[in-house]
């Protein structure tokens, strides 16, 4: 089972938001980023299945702080991510089955 949705106007980024925010609700899906990074972050989780590898990558073109993310950050790395640059964390996988 599934679903789809047609739009039939071109809202730009401002209109468009909302829109694909209802959809995911509708879907039931939730980001795990804080809402002032959305939009501006991308995040990309990888697992071993004892440990997720949390990518964090600015798209912007200034520096976000990415504290409120969970995760350690690996030796060597920031919360704080500069522009156009990406961050690694660690957590501990979540439990499957």
């Amino acid at each position: 089972n599934g679903s789809a949705a047609y739009m039939g106007a071109r809202l730009g980024a401002p209109g468009l938001a909302p829109v694909l925010a209802d959809l995911a609700a509708s879907a039931g899906l939730s980001s795990e980023l804080p809402a002032e990074l959305r939009g501006a972050v991308e995040m990309v989780v990888r697992t071993d299945g004892r440990t997720d590898y949390v990518f964090l990558i600015n798209r912007t073109d200034t520096a976000v702080d990415v504290t409120g993310v969970e995760g350690a950050p690996l030796p060597g790395w920031e919360s704080k991510l500069d522009p156009r640059s990406v961050s690694v964390l660690t957590r501990r996988a979540a439990a499957t089955g």
